[in-house]
């Protein structure tokens, strides 16, 4: 009767996946078609150096992607996206603890560290900081995400998935590459 249970159970759940996710993208496309258009007229300068809004920064990857960043050439700014309290504090622990020189790269002149909330429209920030990242960014890189994967997509959804929109709106003012 358990194996039976399970199956069924089993059954279900995978039955309801698909629905689950194509509500969501349903509901964020819906989103996504409200926004303006961006003028395909206006000529945009590309600068010498990029400019990179790194969300996750204290993550695995996110750490390992700051040390890259910060000692390329090619990178004059590196805005570090971190959630909490005493996010420079945080940062500089996530980094020591990977056994990267926190120094190095916290001080290079090139790394500002702000607050990051995945679930506010301005990403935790005032609207004077996110509009001077939809001015001067030019790579959006989203390396922030729940590590929990025995849960199902909706528990991701309020903050990984929704996060997406103000990251992506901020690309409604210029050109930017997402990743």
């Amino acid at each position: 009767l358990l194996a039976f249970v399970k199956k069924r159970e089993k059954a279900t759940l995978t039955d309801s996946r698909p629905k689950s996710i194509n509500q969501i993208i349903s509901k964020f496309t819906s989103q996504i078609s409200t926004w303006p258009a961006r003028s395909f007229n206006q000529q945009y300068d590309h600068p010498e150096t990029e400019t990179i809004l790194l969300t996750g920064a204290s993550g695995s990857l996110g750490t390992a992607l700051l040390q890259s960043l910060s000692a390329s050439f090619r990178v004059s700014k590196i805005y570090a996206m971190v959630r909490g309290h005493d996010r420079e504090e945080k940062l500089r622990r996530s980094v020591s603890s990977r056994g990267l020189d926190a120094n190095a790269i916290l001080e290079s002149g090139k790394v500002e560290v702000l607050n990051y909330n995945m679930q506010d429209p301005l990403l935790g920030l005032d609207i004077k900081e996110y509009a001077r990242l939809a001015q001067n960014v030019t790579i959006v890189i989203h390396s922030a995400w729940k590590m929990n994967f025995n849960q199902g997509v909706e528990y991701f959804e309020d903050d990984c998935i929704a996060s997406k929109s103000p990251l992506l709106k901020i690309s409604v003012h210029r050109p930017k590459f997402f990743c």
